[in-house]
């Protein structure tokens, strides 16, 4: 992974040299922008905090063309993240796969569940994991017909 940084009072972004044993978790503030590459998947992103102003966001749109210019244009289109609005891949790049917010869990959603549950559709945690079972599938594949 690749980790640029907005130095927005000189008007470039810079990469950081960080150890392996980095959390990238404390590298996510919320007067910071920075440019993001997995090198794995291919992906970019430009991860706003949320304190970032309209000035520091100008300033990073048009240095991050550069940026991918030189790091390679294999990788994917940016990916726009502001700060409380991470994706679960995001989330996963950054070893937090907690970070993105979880499903609002409302009485007539946790009824729902219960009621698929019990007829075998789905199983795993509501909160975090549910899993489509084999029954759920085929009984999901029945109503596309």
């Amino acid at each position: 992974m690749r980790i640029f940084q907005l130095n927005d009072e000189e008007e470039t972004i810079e990469e950081l040299d960080l150890d392996k044993e980095v959390d990238f978790k404390s590298l996510l503030q919320s007067d910071f922008v920075l440019v993001i590459f997995d090198e794995i998947r291919t992906n970019a992103f430009i991860w706003y905090g949320s304190k970032a102003t309209t000035r520091m966001r100008f300033i990073t749109a048009r240095k991050a063309v550069d940026i991918r210019s030189t790091v390679g244009l294999f990788y994917k289109p940016y990916v726009i993240i502001e700060e409380g609005e991470e994706t679960p891949e995001f989330c996963e790049l950054i070893g937090d796969p907690n970070l993105s917010k979880e499903i609002e869990w409302t009485a007539e959603r946790k009824k729902n569940f219960e009621h698929l549950h019990q007829l075998g559709f789905v199983g795993g945690d509501p909160h975090k994991d549910i899993v489509l079972t084999e029954k759920g599938i085929i009984a999901l594949l029945k109503m596309m017909d």
